[in-house]
């Protein structure tokens, strides 16, 4: 990395345009010199050597005939005079010269002619030598006569005369090779003297037009600085108004680097947190202000879903067992985000479904840091920091990734305090639960007596105060809508509305729905068409939610159909984007909705006002309740309409098409929850058994309260696992718990206990 990042260094500087174009050819020119002195000098050197070579070859063709001689001569004297001196000539002789024919046969290598004629020297040579050894032998042993006579037969002269002739025909080859050889020298020297002058004089240019760029280059990059200089100033001036704006900045924002170290804080960062920067410079940002123990215990508080991490002292449970599937619910009135089943291998810590199934997983890597990893935006509502006295702050962060040339270099994130926010959000849901205690309970109380009214049990009425008790019944109906409207809505906003998911039949469905608001139909004089529905039509979805839509869809229809009208119901199958889908559609005959007004209709508290529509009355809650409950189960809703044609609205939801390993893993978990169920219930009875003998002890607001939110967090894991049954027990067990929560009742109390003895037996039915 050094080495790479030296050589990054030395391309940036280098020089620019016509200067760095000069600078390129002189390179090139000098290198090629280089290259060209290299190859003409090892040429030259080449020719000499070979030069050199023949001269060997010529001395040792000399020294072999040199040696022929000696072996004469040493011959001769020993034969006249018999001394040891001419005798150890002699064997000197021979050793000589087969010592130079083996010279001879490694030097001559190169020339395949020499080759060939070599072993007819060797032939002659040992031919000699063993007619010279016959008269040495001869006056070795006192024949003076025989080796004088063996001398003059001849016979030895006219074998050296042939290894002379051999020798002397092997000189002339040799001398033709040296010949060319030295015209190759001679010729490499010229080329190489010839081609450097003239790279010389062509390099000495390039070096005077470099110099001359080289000036230009440095009176360019004079006024570059200056420029640089003026931009510096400039910079530095913006980085001031950055600086000012980051201090006068109500939201606190820090910067973090590719291993999420702390490496910028701004001042309101410092007062929200209660660190100064120089603290928390080059921290890790999660290990000092966003620890797993708080993670984990955020993430349990939002998704709603286990007792055992509840804080209520109850083993951890189904938390623990899970791992990847769960879900984040969407909020009423707000547009569709992109929603996903998923199932991770190894499914063992906790998650379940309550929603659309948008992946939210406990214990996971830091949503802080995450951002460096996936490069993408992230933006979390409802999140905590933790200060440096150890007290935990609400946050509202936006974290962005920092790029350069592609790679993610770190990330900017932008927070803010929301405790006055989250005072706020009590002090809604406190007045909810106004609502919904303080309001619903006395008009269901009032319904009801209205109800046995109208029914006879309180006597005979008059025509006129009948109608009067009817007129009341229906507005207490109309109340107690609108209540549940709203407490669904709270229940959406905050997350908190289950979904019993199970393989429902879509003809059922329908059926059911239909059958329900059939009155509502007949009254209005409007006829419900059904278009036959596949009876293996198949909808993974929560029942009750389905026919409330449906019913919110068909019951517009008929407020806006005229009277003789039809509404029509279609249930169809249909495939795009590579998966199926289930798509329930409700055509009416009305006045139908212009293109501008269709963005109001799935919003809170909209209606049409137009004069068609607006006598119809309705609080505008119905289609934005739809909208949420459909995207929560992961779908799409929708309308087609014109003016005077009627209005078509549709929803779409996936058909039985869950993958096969998230059906398993379901099963899986829904198995081990139904085991640790009898223990959870227990737990529950055994709370309900203390409260009983002590209802006034100090304690039991507080156990009640955990056994309340223990039993709503039962019920969305059981509908997320598909234990529907289980689900509405633990739902009805929960209102009883808040009824209790009012003022203990022995009556309730002995209903819980029913439902709890009901619970365990159904638990007991299950594979």
């Amino acid at each position: 990395m050094g080495s790479i990042g030296w050589i990054e260094e030395f391309i940036k500087y280098l020089p620019k345009g016509k200067t760095l174009i000069t600078f390129l050819a002189t390179l090139t020119v000098v290198c090629t010199i280089s290259i060209l002195c290299y190859r003409l000098t090892v040429e030259v050197i080449e020719a000499g050597e070979w030069v050199t070579h023949s001269h060997r070859v010529l001395n040792e063709i000399h020294e072999t005939a040199g040696s022929v001689r000696e072996i004469e001569g040493a011959q001769r004297g020993f034969v006249i005079t018999g001394m040891d001196e001419f005798l150890k000539s002699y064997d000197s002789a021979i050793r000589k010269a087969r010592l130079h024919l083996d010279k001879l046969h490694e030097s001559m290598f190169d020339n395949p002619a020499q080759q060939k004629r070599l072993p007819l020297l060797n032939e002659y040579m040992e031919e000699r030598i063993k007619l010279a050894q016959v008269a040495v032998d001869a006056r070795k042993q006192g024949n003076l006569d025989g080796a004088q006579e063996d001398i003059r037969s001849g016979r030895g002269r006219e074998v050296s005369r042939k290894i002379e002739r051999l020798l002397d025909a092997m000189e002339d080859d040799e001398n033709a090779t040296l010949r060319d050889r030295y015209d190759t020298l001679t010729q490499s020297t010229e080329v190489t003297i010839t081609s450097l002058g003239v790279l010389g004089v062509l390099a000495t240019a390039l070096l005077c037009l470099s110099f001359y760029s080289t000036n230009l280059y440095i009176i360019e990059r004079r006024r570059s600085e200056e420029e640089t200089r003026r931009y510096a100033d400039e910079l530095e001036a913006a980085k001031l108004r950055l600086d000012a704006i980051l201090a006068s900045m109500a939201e606190g924002l820090y910067q973090i680097d590719n291993e999420g170290r702390i490496v910028f804080l701004n001042p309101a960062g410092e007062q929200i947190l209660g660190y100064t920067a120089e603290e928390l410079m080059g921290k890790n940002v999660h290990s000092l202000i966003h620890s797993p123990a708080s993670e984990s215990e955020i993430a349990i508080q939002n998704s709603n879903i286990d007792a055992g991490e509840a804080g209520n002292g109850h083993p951890p449970g189904v938390s623990k067992a899970a791992k990847a599937i769960t879900a984040a619910m969407p909020r009423v009135g707000q547009d569709k985000k992109g929603v996903e089943i998923v199932a991770s291998e190894g499914l063992t810590a906790g998650s379940f479904i309550t929603g659309a199934h948008q992946a939210i997983v406990l214990n996971r890597e830091c949503r802080l840091l995450d951002v460096i990893k996936e490069g993408l935006r992230y933006e979390s509502t409802d999140d905590h920091f933790i200060r440096k006295d150890g007290n935990v702050v609400p946050v509202h962060f936006v974290s962005s990734p920092l790029e350069r040339d592609g790679k993610v270099t770190g990330a900017v994130l932008t927070f803010r305090d929301v405790t006055q926010r989250k005072e706020a959000e009590r002090r809604v849901s406190e007045f909810y639960s106004t609502v919904s205690h303080e309001l619903r309970s006395p008009l269901t109380s009032i319904r009801g007596a209205l109800g046995l009214m109208e029914g006879g049990k309180a006597g005979e009425f008059s025509p006129k105060a009948a109608r009067l008790i009817k007129i009341a019944r229906e507005e207490c109906d109309r109340l107690i809508r609108l209540i549940n409207d709203i407490l669904d809505i709270r229940k959406i906003e905050a997350g908190k509305l289950l979904l019993f998911l199970k393989e429902e039949n879509v003809a059922e469905i329908v059926k059911a729905t239909v059958n329900g608001i059939k009155a509502m139909a007949d009254e209005a004089h409007v006829t419900l068409v059904v278009d036959p529905i596949d009876p293996a039509m198949i909808l993974l979805c929560d029942r009750d939610r389905i026919v409330q839509v449906l019913t919110n869809l068909i019951g517009n229809a008929i407020k806006f159909s005229p009277s003789g009208g039809t509404v029509k119901v279609v249930a169809q199958t249909l495939e795009h984007e590579g998966g199926r889908y289930v798509r329930l559609s409700v055509s009416d005959q009305g006045p139908g909705i212009a293109e501008a007004e269709k963005d109001k209709l799935f919003h809170l508290f909209q209606q049409l006002d137009s004069s068609d529509s607006r006598p119809k009355g309705g609080t505008g809650l119905g289609l934005a309740i739809s909208k949420a409950l459909v995207e929560q189960h992961g779908g799409a809703i929708g309308v087609d309409s014109s003016v005077g044609q009627g209005s078509t609205f549709w929803f779409e939801l996936g058909g039985a098409n869950m993958k096969k390993d998230l059906k398993e893993a379901i099963a899986k978990l829904s198995k081990r929850f139904a085991s640790e169920l009898p223990e959870r219930i227990d737990q529950i009875a055994g709370c309900i058994e203390r409260v009983e003998k002590a209802p006034e002890a100090a304690s039991t607001a507080a156990e009640l309260k955990d056994a309340r939110d223990n039993v709503h967090q039962l019920a969305g894991t059981a509908g997320s696992y598909g234990l529907a049954e289980v689900g509405n027990i633990m739902v009805s067990i929960e209102k009883k718990l808040e009824a209790l929560m009012e003022a203990v009742d022995p009556r309730v109390i002995s209903e819980l206990k029913s439902d709890l003895d009901q619970t365990r037996s159904l638990i007991a039915t299950l594979d």
